[in-house]
């Protein structure tokens, strides 16, 4: 599919983000009024980004995927990082 043959998606959460998920392709699912940490996606080297923190200080909160411990706030630079 065209999905599973991409290196990166990056989607809003939505069932095609667990479908590209699922297919083994690093997902980065951007959340807003749902609970990344229970719906972001599973496995290593998948992140979810909490888009609702509104300071500049917490512009966009990297979590880990969901099933594993919530980090400490993060910055979207690290977010960045991980994608690189």
């Amino acid at each position: 599919s065209v999905v599973s043959a991409a290196s990166l998606f990056v989607s809003a959460d939505c069932g095609v983000m667990h479908l590209a998920c699922a297919t083994g392709v690093p997902t980065v699912g951007m959340f807003g009024n749902t609970d990344p940490a229970e719906w972001g996606p599973y496995g290593h080297g998948n992140l979810a980004i909490d888009i609702t923190h509104r300071t500049p200080e917490q512009a966009a909160e990297v979590l880990p995927p969901a099933g594993e411990p919530r980090a400490p706030s993060a910055s979207m630079e690290r977010a960045q990082r991980a994608l690189v």
